[in-house]
């Protein structure tokens, strides 16, 4: 871990793992229904879970953190990949393919100039980038009972933090429960 830490210059961020089912996941990290409910989402984004005392992912993934980003996997690819490593240990660091805070790189030319330094091997294949676009990270938060809240319902979808709005959520919008005037937020790409 601290060998793809330097190659990728990520001192301390987290870095989120992908297990293969819901029961890898309950062997790692405490969940409730609701984090269930968007860990199995057509969204499928990262969610913030308690690590348990006998998780096995080395400490070094998310430093001085008690909380795991998990997800699941959503592409054909990473259910092929997860299905080759059967045998050796579940979890999987996920990352993008860049540097820190780089863009990511968006085809197999782009990944080799860039980040021949960082990866050991490539998956290549025939299908480039279109749109650079990061996977979302969300938390349930407890309401004021102490429990956690279902994201599906609408009375307390507010219980669900997008920590990173990206994949699986954006670009649709935000409805905000006042009205408000028009607004148009760009970037520099």
């Amino acid at each position: 871990m601290r060998e793809l830490r330097r190659r990728k210059l990520r001192v301390d961020k987290p870095f989120a793992i992908m297990l293969p089912d819901l029961q890898e996941v309950a062997k790692q990290c405490e969940f409730e229904d609701a984090e269930r409910d968007l860990m199995e989402s057509t969204a499928r984004p990262v969610v913030l879970l308690r690590r348990k005392p006998e998780c096995i992912v080395v400490p070094e993934v998310a430093p001085g953190q008690q909380w795991l980003g998990i997800m699941l996997p959503y592409t054909p690819l990473h259910y092929l990949l997860l299905e080759r490593a059967k045998g050796y240990p579940t979890a999987m660091v996920m990352t993008s393919g860049n540097l820190s805070e780089e863009p990511i790189a968006i085809s197999n030319e782009d990944a080799r100039q860039r980040l021949g330094d960082l990866a050991d091997a490539f998956l290549m294949h025939d299908r480039d980038i279109h749109v650079r676009c990061d996977d979302s990270v969300v938390r349930i938060s407890p309401d004021d009972s102490g429990e956690a809240v279902s994201p599906t319902s609408a009375s307390t979808r507010s219980a669900v933090y997008p920590l990173r709005r990206s994949r699986g959520y954006a670009p649709f919008p935000v409805r905000l429960p006042w009205p408000t005037e028009p607004i148009l937020a760009v970037a520099p790409n």
